[in-house]
Formats: structure tokens, C-alpha cells, sequence
């Protein structure tokens, strides 16, 4: 029989385990097979969660999905579910288990969060900001404010946002720092005028305040991308005078200058930002552009191969891939390598189907992506999990996994036999086939 440390393990799961294999020894198969399901329920459900902590997130979505044929309406099995699904960018498939949470928990201040923040993603500002405020009404302040401040805004809720942003300052203390953060929300919500004063205010009382240089930089391209240029570079210039090793302050520089076409002040600004974020999807890409645009195929094509190569298969296709594929497409058939230029080309245009990117929603997450070192990029989604984890914690988890799958396993191998006795051959098939994978050792078992 496969052993597990138990003190590592709640209670109610040992319990379970515990009861159905003195259940099974006396004979009582009915309560086997109960006590067996419930066991299977807490158990891939916390093997999923464990998956998804070393990052294994579409493993970890399917063990979700797995755990809701034993645990029915859980919550917690709900809302776990559609967070890994909302972190894998399947946004329409993670709506369903959160409205389903909220259906049976009205007043979950996480399932309001979690649904709020989805159906920010996609756009729907209205509902969005409903479950949002609901959830910040049930104190879950911290997760969702600035989205909601955001959805606010982009609904031209200009008061509503602003009450929220207040609510911030009360709460967080009215530092420089706070006052540069209610900007970005301004600056995210489209609303460039708010931003920039107060902005100017910070800078005018605080000169030495971070980020705030920096985000005014980035006012000044909201505005007009090609005439904020001469305001944005003295901006970011100023940035870097308070911190040399700013990675966005650099990346928009090398940006700005490629824009313009002066590829000798590009180059030092982007392999200084690489310098400072080597795996920086975007700057990856620009430097590609600036080596194809200066007729250094092979560098290109190193940059351009190596940034696709290196997207995590976890990570969903955003407009950098696009870009890197297209960009690839054409250095190789430029080169004379027509058929696999043309390959990457054809990727490029599924992709981009795929992600029916506009050329305006393009320009504007160009902007606004610029890599994992801008802390207030995006919405501040709730039930993060896209971050890497580290390596310690990885190891615990994937430890975890290998040592209550056979466990798994054992629980419906049980069950495979107690459905056989029942004559019930189908579903018998069913759990031995789930049986060998969670234990492929049990392959070689005749049942």
C-alpha cells in the first residue's frame, strides 16, 4: 500500500482515506466508495493547487476540473479553478465557475473579486465594476481597488474613481508614492489630463520621488506618441538620474529612439535593458527589429528564434509573439530561406487571428507592456499565480504531487473494483484508466 507522511496532510483528508480503507476491509463497499470519493475530492484538489504553485498551471486545470466531479459545488474548488484558468488567459472558461461560486456564496468577497477582475479582462466594465465594488464593499479593499478605479474610469465615472482613489489615500497615507499610483490609475484608465497634474504636483513638491518622472514620460506618449517624444525623453532622462538601473526608463528610450530611426542611440538603451531583464519578451523584440532594420540578419534572427523558443508554454500568445514571428518570417525569406520564412509568417497571421489584435490595442499594449519590472502594469489582478515560482517552493509542491499520486491512484484502482462487483463495467474501465495515471505503476496490476 502506498505510505504518505500523514502530519503533512489536514485532518479531514487522512480521515476520509482512513475510513474507506477500513470500510473496504469489512466489507461495506457502499461506504468505501463514499468515503473513497471524498478522499479524492481534497486530494486532487490539493494536488492541483501544489501543480499550479511550481507554475504547472494547465496541469493543474485539469486536476481542477478532475476534483469537480467529487467535490459538486465546493466553492473553494470553484474559485480555484477559475483562478488558474483566468491566469491562463481562458477568460470565457473561467467565467462559469466563478458566477457558479457567487451563485452559491452571494457574499464572498473573493469570488466578487475574482469575477470582477475576469470580466475586466474582457472588457465588460459595467458588470465588472458591480462585482468589484460588491467585493470591496466586503472589505476585500487591497485586491481590487485599483481595478475597480480603473473600470470606473473607463466607464467616464470620473467621481466614482475618484471616491476610490480617495479611499486609497485615507487608507495607504497621502505619501508621493501614493499620489504617483493614483496617477497610473488616471494614466490607465485614459485619463491623460489627471494623470499629468498630478503627476506635476508630486514632481513640483518632491523631485526625488520614483516612478513619477517616469509615468509623466508616459503621459506625454498617451497624448500624441509622436510629438510626446521630445517631452517623453527628458522625462526618462530624469528617471534614470534617480535610479541608472531603471530597466522601463531604458527599454522606453531604446523604444523612442527606434521609432525615430536613430539605431545608434537605440542599440546602447535596449542592451542596457537586457542587461538589466535578460528574459524581457519586449525588449527582445525590439532589439530584433533594430538588427533587421540595420541589415544584421544574423543577430536578428538569434534575437527573434530565441524569444520564441523561450515563450513559456503556460504564457499566453500576446502581440510580442505575433510580432517575433512575423519580424522572423521576413529576415528568412530575405535571406533566401523562402519556405521557412513563409512558415513563420503563416504562424504569425493564426496567431494573430487568434488574438484578432486591432492596430490601435496593438499601440496601446505596446505602451503599456513593458515587462515584469513595472509594478503597476495591468490591473492588479486578483488570484495572481503567473509569477514564477521559487525554486524551494517548486520543489515542495512537485514533492507533494509525486507523493499523494499513489494515493490517487490506489483511491480509484478501490473504486474500479467496487464498480465492477456492481457490474457497472463502464465506469470500472473509467477509474482504472484514471488510476494508471495517477500510478503507472498499476498498469502492470491485473484487476
Amino acid at each position: 500500500m502506498p505510505q504518505l507522511a500523514w502530519t503533512q496532510i489536514a485532518d479531514p483528508m487522512v480521515q476520509h482515506y482512513e475510513a474507506a480503507q477500513n470500510s473496504l476491509r469489512t466489507g461495506s463497499q457502499e461506504t468505501a466508495a463514499i468515503e473513497y470519493k471524498a478522499f479524492l475530492a481534497e486530494a486532487i484538489h490539493r494536488a492541483a493547487n501544489a501543480r499550479a504553485r511550481a507554475g504547472e498551471l494547465s496541469g493543474a486545470a485539469s486536476s481542477l476540473h478532475e476534483a469537480l466531479a467529487f467535490s459538486g459545488d465546493d466553492v473553494g474548488v470553484q474559485l480555484d479553478y477559475a483562478s488558474v484558468l483566468f491566469d491562463l488567459g481562458r477568460l470565457k472558461e473561467a467565467e462559469e465557475p466563478a458566477q457558479s461560486a457567487i451563485r452559491a456564496e452571494p457574499k464572498n468577497a473573493r469570488a466578487r473579486s475574482l469575477l470582477g477582475q475576469i470580466l475586466f479582462e474582457k472588457k465588460e466594465y459595467g458588470a465588472a465594476s458591480a462585482h468589484l465594488q460588491a467585493a470591496l464593499d466586503l472589505g476585500d479593499f487591497s485586491q481590487v481597488w485599483r481595478t475597480l478605479a480603473i473600470a470606473y474610469l473607463r466607464l467616464q465615472q470620473l467621481d466614482r474613481a475618484r471616491a476610490v482613489l480617495g479611499r486609497m489615500i485615507a487608507r495607504l497615507g497621502d505619501t508621493p508614492e501614493n499620489r504617483v499610483t493614483a496617477a497610473t490609475v488616471y494614466y490607465y484608465g485614459d485619463y491623460a489630463d489627471q494623470a499629468a497634474d498630478e503627476l506635476k504636483n508630486v514632481i513640483a513638491a518632491h523631485p526625488s520621488t520614483r516612478d513619477a518622472h517616469y509615468y509623466l514620460a508616459l503621459v506625454f506618449l498617451a497624448r500624441n506618441e509622436d510629438a510626446g517624444y521630445a517631452k517623453a525623453e527628458p522625462e526618462l532622462r530624469a528617471e534614470l538620474a534617480l535610479n541608472p538601473d531603471d530597466f522601463r526608463s531604458r527599454y522606453m528610450l531604446g523604444y523612442i529612439a527606434l521609432q525615430q530611426r536613430k539605431f545608434a542611440e537605440a542599440q546602447p538603451e535596449l542592451l542596457k535593458a537586457r542587461s538589466l531583464n535578460p528574459t524581457d519578451a519586449s525588449v527582445q523584440l525590439l532589439l530584433g527589429q533594430l538588427y533587421s532594420e540595420t541589415d544584421r540578419a544574423a543577430q536578428a534572427e538569434e534575437v527573434l528564434h530565441a524569444l520564441i523558443a523561450s515563450w513559456a508554454e503556460n504564457t499566453p500568445p500576446d502581440f510580442r509573439l505575433v510580432r517575433a514571428h512575423y519580424m522572423l518570417g521576413r529576415v528568412l525569406r530575405e535571406g533566401g530561406h523562402l519556405e521557412k520564412g513563409a512558415a513563420e509568417i503563416k504562424e504569425a497571421e493564426q496567431l494573430r487571428r487568434q488574438l484578432r489584435i486591432t492596430s490601435a490595442e496593438s499601440s496601446e499594449t505596446r505602451l503599456r507592456s513593458l515587462g515584469s519590472e513595472d509594478p503597476a502594469n495591468g490591473s492588479g489582478r486578483a488570484d495572481q499565480r503567473s509569477a514564477k515560482p521559487n525554486s524551494s517552493e517548486q520543489v515542495r509542491a512537485q514533492a507533494f504531487v509525486a507523493q499523494i499520486s499513489p494515493l490517487i491512484g490506489e483511491a480509484y484502482y478501490n473504486l474500479a473494483g467496487i464498480s465492477a462487483q456492481r457490474k457497472d463495467s463502464a465506469t470500472s474501465a473509467y477509474y482504472l484508466q484514471m488510476a494508471v495515471t495517477w500510478d503507472p505503476s498499476l498498469a502492470k496490476v491485473q484487476h
